[in-house]
């Protein structure tokens, strides 16, 4: 998304793909503890939601 210009130039893309893995890993197993998806949805949603605030308009 970098190299084609969608996502801005400070963006750390290596953090974000971090940050995201750890939102679907976490959001998945706090969901089987809970037997809900609602930890999993909210996990990554924030994720996605930070992700966009580099989106280039």
């Amino acid at each position: 998304m970098q190299a084609r210009g969608e996502l801005s130039e400070r963006a750390d893309t290596a953090a974000l793909a971090t940050a995201l893995l750890a939102a679907i890993q976490g959001g998945m197993l706090l969901s089987q503890v809970r037997r809900s998806s609602t930890a999993y949805r909210q996990a990554v949603s924030v994720v996605i939601d930070h992700i966009e605030s580099y989106l280039v308009r």
